[in-house]
């Protein structure tokens, strides 16, 4: 991920939330879990030194930046009414919002900078974080750090999968180039059938492979084998595809020179 200079602050919000979750044990609670993430997420990201805790990242007090909604309904609904806390704790934290910008502690809105340029300056934050749309479709950094793992896996079974099919295209390539003008058709269909054969051949070594890295595997990552099954499924689709299209060039570049 990559950083951002910029100052910022943030306050977490709640409803329906448990006394736990209000008391100052359970904010002081999920302020250490905090501090784990961000932990976990500075090794992943190799700036650990940099980063210790939330606050490192993003300014964060839980005693002033926690704010618990109760719960919409006053009741059970469909009779209930609206529980007039709701709108009151909104009323509330909107005001405390406002006056945040002002706050030196917050710095929600840089001495000189006008709300307009705030404005700005948050939909540009929003197109940064919607860039790294690979990390909202994680739960935790350690969920990240599987899936890398992964990856790394499937990088060596994808790279041994195209040395193999671009090992084979070069001896073809080299038949091709010894052939006659006269046996380049018929050549061209034994090259064909042959590619067929080994891509299949090639695949089928590297899915066994990732078989065999997913069958002692459990919870989440199981989940994540389709996804990498159907990577290398387009990746046999593609590496076919680039083969074939080079050798017809090949042929049909050998014929162009013997008309030549």
């Amino acid at each position: 991920m990559n950083e951002i200079d910029i100052d910022s602050s943030c306050y977490f919000i709640y409803q329906n939330a448990s006394l736990n979750t209000k008391s100052e044990i359970g904010r002081a609670k999920f302020t250490r879990q905090l501090n784990k993430f961000t932990n976990n997420a500075a090794i992943e990201e190799k700036c650990e030194g940099k980063y210790k805790s939330f606050n490192d990242v993003i300014k964060y007090d839980d005693s002033t930046d926690a704010h618990c909604f109760p719960g919409l309904w006053k009741g059970g609904p469909p009779m209930a009414p609206v529980n007039p806390g709701y709108s009151n704790t909104a009323q509330s934290l909107k005001m405390h919002f406002i006056d945040s910008f002002d706050n030196s502690t917050h710095n929600l809105l840089p001495t000189g900078l006008p709300i307009t340029a705030f404005s700005v300056r948050m939909s540009e934050l929003w197109e940064v974080l919607l860039k790294e749309n690979f990390v909202f479709s994680f739960r935790n950094t350690k969920e990240i750090s599987l899936y890398t793992s992964i990856e790394v896996e499937y990088i060596k079974w994808t790279r041994s999968f195209i040395q193999n099919v671009t090992q084979w295209e070069s001896v073809a390539i080299n038949e091709i180039d010894l052939a006659s003008l006269s046996s380049v058709s018929q050549l061209r269909k034994t090259i064909i059938t042959e590619l067929v054969d080994k891509v299949k051949q090639f695949y089928e070594i590297a899915k066994a492979k990732m078989d065999k890295y997913f069958a002692d595997k459990q919870g989440i990552v199981v989940k994540w084998k389709h996804d990498f099954e159907l990577k290398l499924h387009h990746q046999r689709n593609n590496l076919y595809q680039y083969s074939m299209k080079r050798l017809n060039n090949v042929i049909e570049t050998k014929k162009v020179f013997n008309k030549l």
